[in-house]
């Protein structure tokens, strides 16, 4: 099972890949598909307005605490996946 996490226009709170709305959208997420996990979860577009190691660190968040097992991109520019994984490489 997965889901995905991408901008919403009409709420402030909603917008982008910051901490706050990666956690928050899949806890959210979860609750709606009554899970406690899912396999992977997906950064749907890039946000240039946040830092990739805030996006990377989110996600880690997400897989240490057991609400996800993966995560993944769908419509990120390569350059970006790249230092994503240099950042992840870190790990």
């Amino acid at each position: 099972i997965s889901t995905k996490i991408f901008k919403y226009k009409s709420d402030i709170n909603a917008l982008g890949n910051s901490r706050k709305h990666i956690i928050e959208g899949t806890l959210n997420s979860l609750k709606r598909l009554q899970l406690d996990y899912v396999d992977i979860i997906f950064s749907h577009s890039f946000d240039y307005e946040t830092p990739v190691e805030e996006v990377v660190r989110a996600f880690n968040w997400l897989i240490e605490n057991n609400k996800a097992l993966y995560w993944g991109t769908s419509e990120w520019p390569a350059d970006r996946i790249q230092e994503a994984f240099a950042i992840c490489d870190r790990f």
